[in-house]
């Protein structure tokens, strides 16, 4: 508790940035079950259910940890170095976080849901959630990241391009430099 009100009169928005990032994952969570029931009631309805054999769940399991892990420390990098990529939580900042997993990707929390939607398709295994469920988060979420690109272009300027020119958005792979 000490600690809760030691963060909260430094960072007078880091209580309602924390429970904003609760609500979004739980609100991602509810989103997850409920499509993976739908999606399981459809792949049977359909005639498509299938029986992966276990080392394709066993990926899925591993995707699955590892999106949210990657989500845990986009959070995590956010919180601490109070990004303006995260406009919604944290208001209009100057600091553009180049740390961290932001040091590898650009949009690391989404590449995070991207790989837990697919991930979560295979250990449910079930063919609609894999292909039709998470392929919707995924163009959803690059279609977020695009415009939050534009948003940073406008707020930071060359420090964003210079960041855009040696990291990409989704593939943790540095570009090379002419």
């Amino acid at each position: 508790m000490a600690r809760a009100l030691h963060l909260h009169h430094h960072h007078p928005r880091a209580v309602e940035v924390v429970v904003s990032l609760w609500l979004s994952l739980l609100l991602w969570s509810a989103l997850f079950w409920a499509g993976g029931l739908l999606a399981l009631f459809a792949d049977l309805q359909l005639g498509v259910a299938a029986f992966a054999p276990l080392w394709l769940q066993v990926i899925g399991l591993v995707l699955s940890v590892l999106g949210l892990v990657l989500v845990a420390l986009s959070a995590h990098w956010l919180l601490r170095l109070g990004g303006s990529q995260a406009s919604s939580w944290f208001g209009h900042s100057d600091t553009l976080v180049q740390e961290g997993v932001y040091g590898l990707v650009r949009h690391p929390m989404y590449l995070g849901f991207i790989a837990l939607a697919y991930g979560y398709g295979l250990l449910l295994n079930s063919v609609t959630f894999t292909v039709a469920v998470a392929t919707l988060v995924a163009l959803a979420l690059s279609w977020k990241a695009h415009r939050e690109d534009r948003q940073l272009v406008e707020r930071h300027g060359k420090r964003f391009h210079a960041y855009r020119e040696r990291t990409r958005g989704f593939l943790p792979v540095r570009r090379r430099s002419p």
